[in-house]
């Protein structure tokens, strides 16, 4: 993208969202993994600024230079990744939050629950210190329980930290810090000074519970959380407000430090966004957008777990579909102009189309633990390949019908003038026909359905044979006796021929389906490890935030809070011990459904060979 656009656009009400066409097309654009970073603060305190810097650009998004917000709604701008070639950045600007021109807490918090929604690095942008009151100022926080839901149903309360496994990453940037960053006479870092300010008081009563709500909500949505601390960037007022006009070297050397630091971690610390294991794309940016603006609209809370369900079920169809169209369009380019096909050919492409198939649908879809789409995509695929089969047949049917017919147009011509009714006319009646087999099986390439049509043209000539046979004068009773036997076991033999023809086209299709069943569940068993590992670093990055949580409560003596977070830390890997046994049962039942189809698929291919095409399993 050469510029941001806006993704969600406000109605004239402020109440209602709509998702902007031309970002849609983006979206729909970036195939890659995409890592997302979100901005929210209060408005002209240089929030778009900072995102033009990550971006790599002085302008881009909109700085404004009055006191009235210049962003409205959500935009967005998306990059290459400038430290990873397989990922794409992409940028959320939002609009101004305590906007007095709009005197709206409930449009504040619907701005501020997307944003949150809608990356895996969320940046609160604030000036001068962080305060009490920058901190109740970030009362939005405490609201997003009312707001957002994990899972529908609800069954049990959702807690902060039921919303920490999902919510993105906390990075609180001061701007125009004036003060020393040391705590008690002693230097300290941005994160302990922010670890500081987010310490919680002892005991109970109003006061101590209202101190430390915001702070607790802080701590329990966000466990990944980190400080930057930023000087003002210019003294020229004037130069501040046109600041993505400032020259470098305008720029205060020590502001450009901590912008760039800023920048460098985002740049290698911000992963890829992935909700609940699944890596996000655009397409499936899109469809969680769509999802969570339509929530709010309807007056329903954005719930979590439906929008994944909903992303997993629109990029499984969309999979399936290009996978399908994949398969066609590859059948018909290599297939068709060539038809008809042997069976040895028509299997082989079908497994190249197969193969690329599985590829593009792995490619697209999001897990489908239940295998739902997976089946679909098999029945999908088989039926395809099925109505290939039997086009390749009626190609086949229609060639040998012609060859046979075309080199019979002489004895045809023959039987009409009467030719063979003499004496002797049995004997050149059968070298004539005789030149019509040579003919068709000097005919290449036709197709499964060459014995099948031999034999059924032959018995369609039987008659015509038996007539001229029996018009012989010339041949005695015993020699039309041997001849009429004679024709009759090449018949039968012919027919045998094409029963076993047959056979080995059946063997065959059951053969591509077995290995079409068996390529998917290979695909199912590689998503499924992918999974897994995708499970345990989430949980070992979870554990590690709670463990370092629980540690700071302890060290603040909030023992009560410390007891608590130990208790869920053990439930926690309660629950992920339990969840890895699910998952080496399910994967160990995967590999024995693999193990059983290479065994089938190996023993039809032997009672292949055994029977020499026949199938015994019919």
């Amino acid at each position: 993208m050469d510029k941001p656009v806006p993704l969600i656009i406000p109605g004239d009400n402020g109440h209602k969202f709509t998702i902007n066409e031309e970002a849609k097309l983006c979206l729909q654009n970036i195939n890659k993994p995409m890592s997302v970073v979100a901005i929210v603060g209060k408005y002209r305190t240089g929030k778009s600024y900072l995102m033009n810097r990550l971006y790599g650009k002085n302008s881009g998004f909109d700085l404004g230079s009055t006191v009235q917000s210049k962003t409205k709604g959500i935009w967005i701008w998306a990059r290459p990744h400038p430290k990873d070639s397989n990922r794409c950045l992409l940028l959320i600007d939002t609009e101004g939050l305590y906007d007095v021109e709009k005197g709206d807490s409930t449009y504040d918090i619907q701005l501020f629950t997307l944003a949150v929604l809608l990356c895996n690095c969320f940046v609160y942008n604030s000036q001068g210190t962080i305060d009490a009151d920058a901190i109740n100022k970030l009362h939005l926080v405490a609201e997003l329980t009312e707001h957002i839901k994990v899972q529908a149903g609800g069954a049990e309360e959702e807690t902060g930290e039921s919303f920490g496994k999902f919510f993105p990453q906390f990075f609180w940037v001061v701007r125009d810090f004036t003060l020393e960053l040391n705590i008690e006479g002693k230097p300290c870092t941005p994160d302990e000074y922010l670890e500081h300010a987010l310490k919680m008081k002892k005991g109970h009563g109003k006061a101590v519970h209202e101190y430390n709500a915001p702070r607790e909500c802080i701590r329990a949505f966000f466990p990944h959380r980190k400080c930057f601390v930023l000087k003002k960037p210019v003294n020229d007022d004037v130069l501040l407000q046109r600041l993505d006009q400032a020259r470098e070297e305008d720029i205060k050397p020590e502001f450009m430090k901590d912008a760039n630091r800023f920048c460098e971690t985002v740049w290698t610390g911000v992963e890829a966004f992935r909700v609940q294991g699944n890596a996000i794309n655009g397409s499936r940016y899109l469809t969680l957008a769509e999802t969570y603006v339509q929530a709010i609209n309807s007056g329903a809370v954005p719930c979590i777990g439906t929008a994944v369900e909903t992303m997993k079920q629109v990029e499984c169809q969309r999979a399936l579909d290009e996978s399908v169209r994949s398969y066609s369009t590859m059948m018909e380019k290599e297939a068709l102009p060539n038809m008809p096909l042997s069976l040895k050919e028509l299997s082989s492409l079908h497994e190249h189309a197969n193969g690329a198939a599985l590829r593009v649908y792995q490619n697209i879809a999001v897990f489908d633990a239940e295998g739902n789409f997976q089946r679909k995509l098999q029945e999908a695929l088989l039926s395809v390949y099925t109505q290939f089969v039997e086009q390749n047949k009626a190609v086949s049917k229609d060639k040998c019908r012609s060859v046979l017919q075309n080199a019979y147009v002489n004895i045809a011509s023959k039987i009409q003038a009467g030719h063979y009714t003499g004496a002797g006319g049995y004997e050149e009646y059968q070298a004539d026909y005789q030149k019509v087999k040579e003919i068709y099986a000097n005919t290449e390439r036709k197709g499964p359905c060459a014995d099948e049509e031999l034999a059924l043209f032959n018995e369609d000539k039987k008659s015509e044979g038996k007539a001229i046979l029996e018009a012989d004068k010339k041949m005695t009773e015993k020699e039309k006796d041997l001849a009429r036997a004679k024709e009759e076991a090449e018949q039968q033999a012919l027919q045998a021929e094409s029963l076993k023809q047959k056979q080995q086209q059946l063997q065959q299709e059951l053969a591509d389906k077995e290995a079409s069943n068996l390529a998917m569940i290979q695909q199912v068993q590689a998503e499924f490890d992918q999974k897994i590992q995708a499970s345990q670093e989430m949980h070992e990055a979870d554990m590690r935030a709670k463990q370092d949580e629980h540690q700071r409560l302890l060290q603040e003596g909030l023992d009560r809070q410390g007891e608590q977070y130990k208790e869920m830390l053990a439930d926690m890997q309660k629950n992920h011990n339990q969840l890895q046994q699910q998952h080496q049962k399910k994967t160990q039942q995967l590999q024995e459904t693999v193990a059983r189809q290479e065994k089938l698929i190996q023993e039809i291919r032997a009672n292949k060979r055994r029977s020499g095409g026949s199938c015994p399993i019919l």
